[in-house]
């Protein structure tokens, strides 16, 4: 990961000095510890081959290749692109409305709740330092590039890296919360989960190439795609049942799951409170998505429906790019 994507180091660095504590508190010998270096090597070994065969150098990073000019140079700007901290940035990449990490899967806002509770458990405290040193590090360094959106996308793409320890940390407050109150659990879960698959997965099923002059998306691009009946082909149009039908139920079907996990062990009355409490919790932090932004009409935005329509032309069963 780290020689694919540098800000990965931080990752890396932490799990390996974690593994190499846990061997020490065991009383491992030389065989572990050469094991864990031979692990490692497997995967570090393959990705050297491939900088070698198509750079020259295993040492030379592809970010010295990109195509694009315009990105190869702010590359070179600074370290690999990282000219310093932004306070503007670090916003940006949580809040958002098109690549906000907490406002397109509200969730993962828990997870740092979580390993923070986590540290007073002896038993957890390493684990969850590393963890937390792991999600901030990671996100500090992705502040400090000049290219932090990743380009046209729906979310940051440089924090993916987080995704699975922020939702490992959710799970760490709902957990304890829904034993002492699986109401309000079962609500957290629900509207959480919900709005996130509203604002991130429709997106991404139906256009995940979101330049940035669209800062309300899911408002100002996909309600213009929904209305103009453009539709990313999916093996569903095979028995008919393409298009908007194949997006709304894949949809549903995850809505569905969220929910049915959610009020697992309610009562039957509990469970109408505590979904309708939910869906409140995900119209509330959908609303941000929905309101303010550019005006329909802007100049900006009608070239670039104009362009993400030609792009549908082109790619749909029977267009140039068929």
């Amino acid at each position: 990961a780290s020689f694919m994507e540098y800000p990965s180091f931080f990752a890396s660095l932490a799990l390996s000095v974690m593994a190499l504590r846990v061997y020490g508190v065991r009383g491992a010998g030389l065989r572990e510890l050469i094991a864990f270096v031979a692990g490692a090597l497997v995967p570090t070994g393959l990705t050297m081959h491939f900088q070698r065969a198509a750079f020259g150098s295993p040492f030379l990073p592809g970010h010295r290749f990109v195509e694009s000019e315009f990105l190869r140079h702010r590359h070179e700007q600074g370290f690999f692109g990282a000219e310093g901290f932004s306070v503007e940035t670090a916003a940006e990449l949580l809040f958002d409305a098109r690549i906000g990490m907490f406002a397109l899967t509200p969730l993962l806002a828990l997870g740092v709740v979580g390993y923070a509770s986590r540290l007073r458990v002896r038993e957890e405290r390493l684990p969850s330092a590393v963890a937390l040193f792991i999600v901030v590090l990671s996100y500090l360094s992705v502040c400090t590039l000049n290219n932090y959106d990743g380009g046209w996308s729906i979310g940051a793409r440089y924090l993916v890296l987080l995704l699975p320890f922020l939702g490992h940390g959710a799970l760490l407050v709902l957990g304890p919360l829904h034993r002492r109150s699986p109401l309000l659990a079962t609500a957290l879960m629900v509207g959480t989960g919900l709005a996130g698959l509203v604002s991130a997965m429709i997106p991404s099923l139906v256009y995940p190439h979101v330049p940035p002059e669209y800062d309300r998306p899911l408002r100002q691009l996909f309600l213009m795609l929904a209305s103009e009946g453009r539709w990313p082909p999916t093996l569903l149009e095979g028995v008919g049942l393409g298009g908007s039908v194949a997006v709304i139920g894949l949809t549903l079907a995850a809505a569905g799951a969220v929910v049915a996990m959610a009020v697992r062990g309610l009562r039957r009355e509990d469970r109408l409170a505590s979904v309708g409490a939910g869906l409140l919790l995900g119209a509330l932090l959908l609303l941000p998505q929905l309101v303010g932004g550019r005006p329909a009409g802007h100049p900006d935005l009608e070239r670039l429906d104009a362009l993400v329509l030609d792009t549908f032309a082109e790619t749909l069963p029977g267009g140039n790019g068929d």
